[in-house]
């Protein structure tokens, strides 16, 4: 096979992996005693939520992340914080179980 056919063959392998790839979005809201005024801490995990739409890409992840905690962040003070998992969308035949 001439050079430039096993470059070829590498990139399209290269992205192949790439494609092979979803992010999901995972936010954590964090939660004040019930009688809490003006609280300051320290928080304890209210709840978790995954998002359930898949994102091609980290970064579309990291920006919808960003944009969901600044439209809870209006209507509330506690603490959210965000964090982007990478999920396989595709195993190979005779991947383990």
């Amino acid at each position: 096979m001439p050079a430039y056919m096993m470059m070829i063959d590498k990139l399209s392998n290269l992205f192949k992996k790439r494609d092979s790839t979803m992010w999901f979005l995972i936010l954590s809201i964090y939660a004040a005693p019930a009688d809490a005024v003006n609280w300051k801490g320290p928080w304890q995990l209210g709840m978790t939520k995954m998002m359930e739409r898949g994102f091609k890409s980290e970064l579309n992840c990291i920006n919808a992340g960003k944009e969901t905690k600044a439209r809870l962040n209006e209507g509330m003070l506690a603490p959210v914080r965000f964090k982007c998992v990478e999920i396989a969308s595709a195993l190979p035949a005779g991947a383990t179980r």
